[in-house]
């Protein structure tokens, strides 16, 4: 039998090599795995840089967009505005140079006025770009100017106010103001923009009238303006305590309310009459009082007219008589009390008043109204005219001796 070939490999090689072939087998699928492990874990960290990069990237458009957006809307707020402030710059110099408009920014600084501000305050529109209490006078008024800005700038609507300004010339101007909050593309008050009318003059023909109205309302005599309908626009406190009222119980009330209704028909519509014919007329008119007690006046009434020429009401003064009645009656009696002849006559040459003595001896063919030189004797008549001539020059004329003819 042959004998075997020799290995050239020895037991203890073939023992190392096919334990290191058991531990490269069984380690394999490990490596394996771990591997995939690897592979996975760059897979995910590759796409959450992706994530990342697409967000990103999002992001950065979304951001581009809204600035575009942001510029769009800027630019449409200033269109917008600008057409506002042409239509309005239209409308004043359609109105005249009694308004000017105006902008300041969120700090209170003037950023435009209208081309019509010369001509109200003498500023030009690039000289008057300051802070809007630059131009504030020190008029108790204007305390509440800071507040009203203050409170457009917080996005507040504000009521119209008036302000006391100085003019270039320094003299001070009154302006009617009108403002509302300007909102930026971020919802947040930008800028107030405002309108201002020059009311100078219409607040000083206002102060003037109220002194004219507080004068009227103090007035002793009676006064009433009313329309043409006769309904009452005004009574002052003489005219209210005249007929037993307090004044805010009269305006809008008819003046027939003041009248009997025999004082309307005997007095009042002949007066009324009177005063359309000619646009006034004195006279006495009897009023009648809450309580109904009768009140003789003397009544002055004129039609006035508006700044048109145009009839617009009436305005009617009355003089209470009753006192001047009494202290009439008074006197007469006191005269009639006496034995001299009492002769009083008017101006017109009329006999204004005969005491009993003067008529007893007339033999009561004289009355009031009569021409006073029926009163004398023919002969007497030159020296009475002399007489009453004097007395109207306000001489005192030299003692007479007349005949009256009895």
């Amino acid at each position: 039998m042959p004998a075997r070939p020799s290995s050239p490999f020895s037991s203890l090689d073939i023992l190392r090599w096919t334990t290191a072939f058991a531990v490269f087998s069984i380690s394999a699928p490990a490596a394996a795995i771990a591997l995939h492990q690897d592979l996975a874990l760059h897979r995910h960290l590759f796409l959450v840089g992706i994530a990342w990069v697409v967000t990103v990237a999002v992001l950065l458009a979304a951001l581009r967009i809204h600035r575009l957006r942001l510029v769009e809307e800027t630019r449409r707020a200033d269109d917008e505005l600008k057409g506002v402030r042409s239509r309005f710059e239209a409308l004043t110099q359609g109105i005249g140079n009694d308004f000017f408009l105006y902008e300041h920014d969120a700090s209170g600084v003037f950023i435009y006025l209208s081309p019509s501000l010369p001509a109200i305050l003498g500023w030009s529109p690039e000289e008057f770009k300051a802070h809007y209490t630059t131009y504030l006078t020190d008029h108790p008024v204007n305390r509440a100017v800071v507040a009203h800005t203050e409170g457009s700038l917080a996005g507040v609507q504000q009521e119209p106010y008036s302000v006391e300004v100085r003019h270039k010339d320094g003299a001070a101007r009154w302006l009617e103001v009108y403002e509302v909050p300007v909102l930026g593309p971020d919802r947040t008050v930008a800028s107030v923009f405002g309108i201002a009318r020059d009311r100078t003059k219409s607040r000083k023909a206002e102060a003037e009238l109220l002194q004219v109205r507080a004068a009227v309302d103090q007035a002793l005599d009676a006064v009433a303006i009313a329309d043409l309908d006769g309904h009452i626009r005004f009574a002052n406190k003489s005219w209210a305590r005249l007929h037993g009222y307090e004044p805010s119980e009269l305006t809008g009330r008819h003046l027939s309310m003041f009248h009997t209704p025999e004082q309307m028909e005997r007095d009042v519509r002949p007066f009324n009459e009177a005063v359309a014919r000619s646009g006034s007329h004195s006279g006495e008119v009897g009023h009648a009082h809450r309580d109904g007690s009768l009140i003789p006046t003397a009544m002055n009434t004129a039609i006035y007219q508006d700044a048109d020429g145009k009839p617009n009401g009436l305005i009617g003064v009355a003089r209470d008589l009753r006192e001047a009645r009494q202290r009439d009656t008074a006197l007469r009696e006191l005269l009639d009390s006496l034995d001299e002849f009492v002769f009083v006559a008017t101006a017109e040459r009329r006999v204004g008043f005969l005491n009993a003595a003067f008529r007893a001896a007339v033999g009561g063919r004289m009355s009031a109204g009569a021409d006073a030189a029926e009163a004398f004797a023919p002969e007497s008549r030159p020296f009475w005219e002399s007489a009453l001539e004097a007395a109207l020059r306000g001489e005192s004329p030299a003692p007479l001796r007349l005949a009256l003819l009895g």
